[in-house]
């Protein structure tokens, strides 16, 4: 099974919040943290730069986990 995404040649240097819109349903707000999800496991990180899977999905990790811990979550846009 091919791997959905390429690894980078370096490391982000920080984190930056972004705005998306998802269907207003409890049922694909789940979906897609799901998704969301799967950018954490190496196993769908194919090496392509000089990053490894392993590193690459610890960086998503890190950020789904700052996203909860500052309160941030999935909030509803104002």
């Amino acid at each position: 099974m091919p791997r959905a995404w390429l690894t980078p040649d370096a490391p982000p240097t920080g984190t930056k919040c972004y705005k998306v819109y998802v269907p207003d349903s409890d049922v694909m707000r789940s979906a897609f943290w799901g998704a969301f999800l799967l950018l954490c496991k190496s196993e769908n990180w194919e090496q392509f730069g000089t990053m490894t899977p392993e590193a690459a999905a610890a960086e998503f990790e890190s950020a789904w986990r700052s996203t909860y811990t500052t309160g941030a979550g999935m909030t509803e846009c104002t």
